[in-house]
């Protein structure tokens, strides 16, 4: 019989650290606390623990010093470290400027420019503004050390336990953000009531899965949610934890104040909460919104819950890929753009941020031509669990889930590492286009990355099989129970 222990840590940030933009402004206060709420499993023979981070992404430095630590002081087989993709409200963990060793070798940046160094180059932010570098470094480094805490914390805590897996639909929270145009491109967010929007480029997976894990006593300890839409309903400067914070609340307040929510966002590279073919209704930004969503999703994780039977289960494996990927190149006008606004002087401005970014991707890619993307695959009973280190369009988390033979197959993005997007390849194509291929910070992949990916977690996810088969229970021939003609009315 399968033991499960839950425990939460709080990493909310002390004022005056940077929040996760490009800008490092600093955030003076925080609207919610975030956490890293961790779930160890144990059957005797295996133990695995999954954490959810109220970080934008998580880097793969910090998860591995997490994971050494652990695998020392409780014996862990398996981590898996997952991101919530706070985007406005997270901590910025990492440097999105490259290192000074790959600045230092771009033949394209002129003499000038390259005396200003990286630091100077990389920020748009004005110093006065920006997050205390200290405080940045020391809150990196201690990531590390709060998601150890929190899995120990939660192995201290295990007990026998059933689990029940269950499903649900959150209606009317996330929306596929790219759209097809008239011209027969594809766009970005092309504006809610813009006239040359055809439709959706993409879908959008409105599942909620649940794995809920109940004592003895019939108590819920703590569940694992997924879903996907990404942490973008908070634009105000202040640390939060977006709508997954009110989501674990809403689940709390349902089943228990020491309830433990385990959130591990699902595929959502190309998902917000942003409906860009609702021309009448509300921006769904701030204010009132993080809250209305997560109860959204917490509404159905209830009813995901409610709707399933605890069952008990013993068995727990898992598989674990390193897939090698290559960098694309980026194309001929944003590399001479790029080129052109590296060598400008600062400016403020977005635009040459960018731009630099695109040359210190395309001389790292010269210099590390190879990319590990790690892939894991956990069994926990009739529930599989797939996760990748990238940002993972809908569609592809569709496919995978389509590849698994489990009643519940949950995809998590942005595991264990960050790579960046992971578009389909028809984003490269004649009709592609948008935000998320262009050559830049957070998207440099190969093309034919998605591919790859897909292709290898669905082999591995097709490996598995579940625990206990589910029947398909036919229904008796039915029959009225009371029947009155309209003559006996």
């Amino acid at each position: 019989m399968i033991k499960a222990g839950f425990a939460e840590v709080d990493i909310t940030p002390p004022p005056g650290t940077s929040i996760s933009t490009f800008t490092e402004d600093a955030a003076f206060n925080a609207l919610t606390p975030l956490s890293v709420t961790a779930c160890v499993l144990d059957n005797g023979k295996k133990k695995v623990a999954i954490a959810g981070i109220d970080t934008a992404v998580i880097t793969r430095e910090a998860f591995s010093a997490a994971f050494e630590s652990l695998k020392k002081e409780i014996g862990l087989d398996l981590l898996l470290c997952c991101a919530s993709h706070t985007h406005k409200g997270g901590p910025a963990i990492r440097a999105y400027g490259g290192s000074e060793e790959t600045f230092a070798r771009i033949e394209e940046i002129s003499p000038e420019i390259r005396k200003l160094g990286l630091d100077a180059n990389r920020m748009i932010c004005p110093p006065e503004k920006r997050g205390d570098r200290k405080l940045n470094e020391a809150y990196y480094y201690s990531l590390s050390k709060r998601i150890s805490e929190a899995v120990a914390a939660a192995n201290g805590k295990m007990e026998e336990v059933r689990l029940i897996n269950g499903r649900s639909v959150a209606r009317d929270v996330g929306y596929n953000r790219r759209q097809r145009m008239k011209n027969g491109c594809t766009v970005t967010h092309a504006g809610a009531g813009n006239p040359d929007i055809e439709g959706f480029a993409g879908p959008c997976d409105d599942e909620v899965i649940v794995s809920a894990a109940v004592n003895r006593d019939g108590k819920v300890l703590g569940s694992i949610v997924n879903y996907g839409c990404h942490g973008t309903t908070e634009f105000s400067n202040s640390f939060s934890a977006d709508w997954p914070y009110f989501m674990r609340e809403t689940v709390r307040k349902m089943t228990g104040k020491d309830t433990v929510t385990v959130f591990i966002n699902g595929c959502c590279g190309d998902v917000t909460q942003i409906n860009n073919l609702d021309d009448k209704g509300p921006l769904r930004a701030g204010g009132k919104w993080p809250k209305i969503l997560g109860q959204r999703v917490g509404f159905a994780a209830i009813d995901a819950m409610t709707n399933g039977d605890a069952e008990e289960y013993s068995r727990i494996e898992f598989m674990t890929e390193k897939l090698i990927l290559g960098y694309r190149k980026p194309g001929r006008k944003n590399y001479e753009k790029s080129v052109k606004l590296a060598n400008t002087p600062p400016d403020d401005s977005y635009e040459r941020f960018w731009a630099l970014g695109t040359l210190l991707i395309k001389k790292e890619s010269e210099l590390n031509p190879d990319i590990e993307c790690e892939l894991n695959v956990l069994q926990v009973g009739n529930l599989l669990i797939c996760t990748a280190p990238t940002e993972v369009f809908a569609s592809t988390g569709l496919a995978i889930k389509a590849s698994s033979h489990f009643p519940f197959t949950m995809v998590a993005e942005l595991t264990n590492g960050w790579l960046g997007y992971l578009p389909t390849e028809d984003v490269f194509g004649p009709s592609g286009g948008g935000y998320e291929g262009q050559f830049k910070f957070g998207s440099y992949l190969e093309k034919t990355a998605e591919n790859k990916v897909r292709e290898k977690l669905s082999g591995m996810a097709g490996s598995f099989s579940p625990e206990k088969e589910k029947p398909i229970v036919k229904k008796e021939e039915g029959k009225p129970w009371w029947t009155a003609t309209p003559e006996e009315l």
